[in-house]
């Protein structure tokens, strides 16, 4: 099989395992993502189409027990995701290293103060704000929306 086709192959077969752990965290079926990933601990890692990690996609989708529960089966997250997830302690330990992450974006182009704020996470967001992050700095993506928005 000529390389493109055999690598063609594989990011189809990668993209339904993302498709996959995307529709068990919209169900919540924490048994067959516990599964999943003890046979496959990759599967864990893998970020969907728009770049988003998996913990975005399931708080994206109000789903902040899957977002523990990937956490829990050994899931590093980043900077994004602790955003994200509200983690006061890991972002403001972020920040002290490097205060210029405040106007940080996501892989799907949403500035790390817009998923705080719509995710409900004020002390996190204000914390960024009080590293620099902008409230008017519009995303990166087809959307454009400013972390303002998200205070509505």
């Amino acid at each position: 099989m000529p390389l493109p086709t055999l690598l063609l192959a594989s990011l189809t077969i990668m993209g339904g395992q993302v498709e996959t752990m995307i529709n068990l965290i919209e169900k919540e079926d924490a048994d067959a993502i516990r599964q999943r990933a003890a046979v496959s601990p990759e599967s864990l890692r893998m970020r969907a189409g728009d770049g988003s990690s998996l913990i975005q996609q399931a708080l994206y989708r109000r789903k902040p027990a899957m977002a523990r529960l990937l956490v829990e089966l050994g899931v590093q997250p980043d900077f994004v995701d602790h955003c994200a997830l509200g983690d006061f302690s890991a972002v403001q330990k972020a920040l002290r290293a490097g205060p210029h992450q405040a106007g940080a974006f996501s892989e799907d182009g949403f500035p790390v103060l817009a998923l705080a704020v719509f995710l409900g996470h004020g002390d996190v967001a204000a914390l960024l704000l009080r590293s620099g992050a902008k409230v008017n700095t519009p995303s990166r993506n087809a959307l454009q929306v400013s972390p303002i928005y998200a205070f509505a």
